[in-house]
């Protein structure tokens, strides 16, 4: 009988190491197509801040500030509220791993 427990225990514990490996993968895969985001959401940014500087750079009766610019600060600042976002998930799921 006690062969029979700890059969029964061993294979216990391999289905949880399995599990537990195929949710670490998981987390890594989910890891990674984060940080592909992150990097994606980088290069937008980028974007968004240039064409303000290039408005900033305007002179005279050209330098306006109008809905197009109002519209670019929003983007930027979402941008930058999405980039947080995928840091901190990217964080808890490097805290999980």
């Amino acid at each position: 009988q006690r062969i029979e427990e700890v059969t029964y225990w061993e294979k216990e514990l391999n289905t949880k190491l399995e599990e537990l490996t195929d949710e670490t993968e998981l987390l890594m895969g989910q890891k990674t197509r984060l940080e592909k985001a992150l990097d994606s959401y980088d290069s937008l940014l980028c974007i968004a801040q240039q064409c303000l500087l290039n408005r900033e750079k305007r002179v005279g009766i050209d330098l306006v500030h109008d809905e197009v610019e109002r519209e670019l600060l929003k983007e930027v600042e979402v941008i930058q509220g999405i980039m947080a976002l995928l840091k901190r998930t990217i964080d808890q799921t490097e805290e999980q791993l």
